[in-house]
């Protein structure tokens, strides 16, 4: 029997924190030959695009498939996971909660092996739902940071997430840009993030941009 999961209910399975050893075994498996990937493909609308990507995990046994559409502004995500053993269906996930999880995770992976020994600060540029999630999964991949620094255009936006994560408010994107580890999630298509402002050593996860037409780190940080 096919199983279906709302956005409610996978929320309250799986944390950002939650997901990070089980995307930093996913990786390892990748990275092994057991996992067959498929990038993200778009395809064009009127009014928006269609996007879909694919993955096979023989360890697991599963497959999955994940479609989005982005119309008019609107957002919706789904996951199909098939079984390898019968090519059943298995679940139907509801995906925006999922993929903010996983991005998070992906994040707290990252620090995990990449940030300097001993970092001790993370700082946020952009406090949307995404950032949320960097937070949570850094901090648990990287138990040595004691303090985040956030930075938001707007001032309401960027109360309520400190408040939320315990981050300290920037003066600043420059002052979130000098931590140990760097964020950048963000809808900007231009450059939010500029080299001269990064400490020798840091690790900046960028991943606000995933379109051609976008970036939001500048030459230098390149």
């Amino acid at each position: 029997m096919t199983r279906y999961l709302t956005e409610a209910e996978v929320a309250t399975l799986l944390t950002p924190a939650e997901a990070v050893p089980v995307l930093e075994e996913s990786f390892r498996r990748l990275a092994a030959g057991g996992v067959e990937n498929v990038p993200r493909r778009r395809l064009a609308l009127d009014d928006g695009y269609f996007a879909l990507m694919a993955a096979a995990d023989r360890e697991l046994g599963y497959a999955g498939l994940k479609s989005y559409t982005i119309v008019g502004g609107k957002l919706a995500f789904v996951v199909c996971l098939f079984s390898l053993s019968n090519g059943e269906l298995a679940a139907v996930l509801e995906a925006d909660t999922l993929g903010q999880r996983r991005t998070g995770a992906a994040s707290g992976v990252a620090a995990k092996y990449l940030a300097r020994s001993g970092a001790a600060s993370l700082g946020v540029i952009g406090c949307g739902w995404q950032a949320e999630s960097q937070v949570e999964a850094i901090r648990a991949a990287v138990p040595t940071i004691e303090r985040v620094v956030a930075s938001c255009r707007t001032s309401d936006k960027l109360a309520a997430f400190c408040a939320k994560t315990g981050a300290e408010p920037a003066e600043s994107p420059q002052e979130a840009a000098e931590q140990d580890i760097v964020v950048t999630a963000t809808t900007s298509k231009d450059p939010v993030l500029r080299g001269e402002w990064l400490r020798e050593g840091a690790l900046v996860c960028a991943i606000g941009a995933n379109d051609p037409r976008a970036r939001e780190l500048d030459n230098v940080v390149l």
